[in-house]
């Protein structure tokens, strides 16, 4: 996510950050069929949109996983 690229998740759980960024096309794991499909849409969609979906991971993981901003939140849990 981190990269600014769009991605492919082949994901079967709880809580899909993928999809709550609306960073890429989330499959059911284990289902190589689906990944190939995914892909395929990727590749038909315009560059612009590729693009966006990208650009939502890159601001979610700077957002949620980077290492400044976890130890901001937890200095607020903390204090």
């Amino acid at each position: 996510m981190y990269s600014g690229r769009p991605i492919v998740h082949s994901f079967s759980g709880y809580s899909d950050a993928i999809q709550k960024s609306n960073s890429g096309i989330t499959v059911p794991a284990e289902n190589p069929l689906e990944v190939v499909r995914a892909l395929e849409v990727l590749k038909d969609m315009g560059r612009e949109k590729r693009e966006i979906l990208g650009k939502n991971g890159h601001e979610y993981a700077v957002n949620n996983y980077d290492y400044k901003n976890l130890a901001n939140r937890l200095l607020k849990v903390l204090s």
